[in-house]
């Protein structure tokens, strides 16, 4: 994916989540057999249906710095593993 397209996608994911989608981020998978289960459900998604994989991910929009909201995932909150420098792309 080309940068200009993957920051494309990203503004489109931000403005559906701006827009109030709602995720399902409960229960959190604890098991490898949950992951697996959910895992299965993503893979039956047809491959255009963004919406769909963003509701059963739990992916949600969290304003990191006033001037820079991210995405995060459910895995992400429970490992807080979110760093301040994904604004600018570094690591």
């Amino acid at each position: 994916m080309t940068a200009e397209k993957e920051a494309a996608l990203r503004a489109r994911i931000g403005k559906m989540l701006a827009d109030g989608l709602k995720t399902q981020t409960e229960p959190f998978p604890e098991t490898d057999r949950e992951f697996g289960r959910l895992l299965t459900e993503l893979r039956g998604l047809q491959a255009d249906d963004l919406k769909g994989k963003l509701v059963l991910s739990g992916l949600y929009q969290v304003p990191l710095i006033a001037t820079c909201p991210i995405l995060v995932s459910a895995q992400q909150r429970s490992t807080s593993s979110i760093k301040v420098d994904a604004c600018t792309g570094s690591d």
